[in-house]
């Protein structure tokens, strides 16, 4: 298991795997955002609950950084 600090928010995920983040939709009633840091193939997920949206956002932009696009995640 390893811990980075990725906006703030101090994760810890098993080494050498790849993960994408993601959050709920928005709606014109939705006030909190939780993240979902999801393993990529595994139902392994971690939550990061009560952020608004633009936190959501940011974590999810920093977290899913790969060269190649947003939607290939980040190995962790």
């Amino acid at each position: 298991m390893k811990t980075r600090t990725i906006a703030g928010h101090e994760i810890t995920l098993q080494e050498g795997r790849r993960y994408m983040a993601g959050r709920p939709f928005a709606t014109a009633t939705r006030k909190v955002f939780p993240v979902r840091i999801a393993e990529l193939g595994v139902l392994n997920v971690k939550i990061i609950p009560g952020l608004t949206y633009d936190e959501a956002n940011e974590l999810i932009n920093a977290f899913n950084n790969d060269p190649r696009g947003s939607l290939y995640g980040r190995e962790w």
